[in-house]
């Protein structure tokens, strides 16, 4: 019986180291895999953050595209006269005035920076040693002689003040009402345009 049972034990103790050489290696293999999968699961819900995140910010880019524009409209590129002419006839019309004659005058550049930077002093925005924001900033005087009444001046007036394009009424004149149209005065309004 002693026999048998050494067989047996050697028979099992075979099988144990069988087992041993080959499942071991798959054991390792799978824990391995097993190991590799978590940080694969990691790494793809890092991904799908990243690309949470990027739709997010794509999303806002789309909304400030539109700021941008209009920016752009603000103080577009160049001096953009045709574009301005097409706005100041609108204005005059939409408000009951008629433009009679518009003049423009582009002063020199440096004395752009320099008005620039000054009145961005004056109104507390820039520091005394900080370099101007709006150095590129250029502008243009427009000249416009207009006719009609006093209160489509003061609407004309509003409507600049609150047009998209950044403009500025540096003065105003009254006529006397012409005696060919009764009722209608003649105004010269004197304004700024800005321009990148």
């Amino acid at each position: 019986m002693n026999k048998q049972l050494f067989i047996f034990l050697i028979i099992v103790l075979a099988i144990v180291l069988v087992a041993w050489q080959f499942f071991l290696p798959a054991f390792n293999a799978v824990s391995q895999a097993r190991g590799d999968l978590k940080s694969w699961e990691e790494k793809l819900n890092e991904t799908q953050s990243l690309n949470q995140k990027l739709a997010e910010l794509k999303k806002k880019y789309e909304k400030m595209e539109s700021e941008i524009q209009r920016v752009a409209a603000a103080l577009p590129e160049g001096a953009d006269i045709p574009a301005l002419l097409v706005q100041l006839e609108a204005l005059t019309s939409q408000n009951g005035l008629i433009l009679n004659s518009v003049g423009f005058n582009f002063p020199t550049e440096t004395k752009n920076k320099k008005t620039a930077e000054t009145e961005i002093k004056q109104e507390g925005v820039l520091s005394a040693g900080s370099p101007a924001a709006l150095v590129n900033v250029k502008s243009m005087v427009v000249g416009l002689s207009l006719s009609g009444n006093y209160n489509s001046l003061k609407n004309f007036l509003k409507a600049v003040e609150s047009s998209l394009r950044i403009m500025d009424i540096t003065a105003i004149n009254f006529g006397a009402a012409s005696s060919e149209a009764v009722g209608l005065a003649t105004f010269t309004v004197s304004l700024n345009a800005y321009y990148r």
